[in-house]
């Protein structure tokens, strides 16, 4: 697997097209319980750490699975 660089990270935004894979998680689920759990502890973790994070609502919460960059030259 290869590490992940985002393309358009500093560039403007009308350079070219961009699509984002994002898996997301269905919290009502009680399978996903452990995993809410996991990140209501993380996020924790995080702030008692000092980390400078602003955490969100778990249904705001997604994973980027992959970007997809087409420049429009």
């Amino acid at each position: 697997m290869r590490a992940f660089n985002f393309k358009q990270g500093k560039g403007p935004w009308d350079s070219g097209t961009l699509l984002h894979w994002y898996v997301e998680v269905d919290w009502d689920d009680p399978r996903h319980d452990a995993l809410a759990q996991l990140v209501t502890d993380s996020n924790q973790t995080l702030l008692g750490a000092g980390f400078p994070i602003t955490p969100v609502e778990h249904r705001w919460l997604h994973i980027t699975v992959d970007q997809i960059s087409k420049p429009t030259t």
